[in-house]
């Protein structure tokens, strides 16, 4: 919230750690500041129309390669187990994937030396 900038939003999204973070509002006022509470889900039952749009202009953009996800780690469905392990000890700094096939794998593995 000290980051925030003059009229800045800030959008709060989950909590995976399981702590609920505490918001002063006075720092809200210093700053003329916004704080909104972010349910894609919901939001995108609700519109879907504007939804399908922001999807594909995300699409578009991850063809341009203008937008590059980190991948953490690629696994083939076989290790799904060990995928899920790492997602849900909060070890993957990215996308963790499951591959049907061993060439993505390899792939991958090839890219990263």
């Amino acid at each position: 919230m000290r980051a925030l900038a003059w009229g800045g939003r800030y959008l709060t999204v989950g909590y995976a750690s399981g702590e609920i973070p505490k918001v002063g509002m006075n720092r809200l006022l210093v700053c003329a500041g916004s704080l909104l509470g972010v349910l894609w889900g919901a939001w995108a039952r609700r519109h879907p129309a504007s939804n399908a749009q922001n999807m594909a202009r995300m699409f578009e953009w991850y063809a341009r390669a203008e937008l590059r996800p980190h991948v953490h780690a690629v696994h083939p469905l076989a290790d799904a187990a060990a995928a899920l392990e790492i997602v849900m000890e909060r070890g993957a700094l990215g996308k963790v994937i499951l591959v049907t096939t061993t060439d993505a794998v390899e792939h991958d593995e090839r890219e990263e030396s």
